[in-house]
This record gives structure tokens, sequence and C-alpha cells, in this order.
């Protein structure tokens, strides 16, 4: 009789133990989401200051072009 007791108490363990491994699984999914989606949101903005000092750097060649060919005239 104590066999089945202590038995029935042995899967009412791994059950618990299941759920909560399924609990730390979806946890960390979501840890997982969460850094990539910060990622991916630093990748935009380190792409977007490229782009900026890109385009501040052409116009700084493009007015030293013009003031150049203004002075030529």
């Amino acid at each position: 009789m104590i066999s089945h007791v202590s038995g029935g108490l042995k899967w009412q363990t791994i059950v618990v133990v299941q759920v909560i491994s399924q609990k730390i699984v979806k946890e960390h999914q979501k840890q997982v989401v969460k850094v990539a989606s910060i990622a991916a949101g630093t990748l935009k903005m380190t792409r977007s200051a490229h782009l900026k000092l890109g385009k501040k750097g052409a116009k700084i060649v493009m007015a030293g072009a013009a003031a150049a060919t203004a002075d030529d005239c």
C-alpha cells in the first residue's frame, strides 16, 4: 500500500517538475525575443547614424565643390 502512495506522489512530483520546466522554457523564449528585439533596434539606430553621417559628409563635399567652383569664376 505504501508503494502505491509513494508512487502517486512520485508521479505528482514529475508532473510538477514538467510544469515548472515548461514555464522556465517559456520565460527563456520571452527573454530571447526581447534580446533579439533590442539588438535589432540597436542595429537599426547604428545604420541610421551611419547613413546620416554619410549624408552629412556628402553635403560638406558638395558645398566644398560648389565653393571651389564659385571661386574659379
